[in-house]
């Protein structure tokens, strides 16, 4: 089966990745905690 994208299609990662601290197995995080507060307004915004 194949897809072919187009403009119109909509993409999402998921909440989970938003909150994310990009922990691996070979290091410490890499991104600091976020307050959900601080991201759900911008994430209603762009649905």
């Amino acid at each position: 089966m194949s897809h072919t994208s187009t403009p119109g299609n909509k993409f999402s990662f998921g909440l989970w990745t938003v909150g994310w601290l990009a922990v691996d197995p070979f290091g410490t995080a890499t991104r600091p905690a976020l307050d959900p507060w601080e991201y759900t307004q911008r994430l209603a915004e762009v649905g």
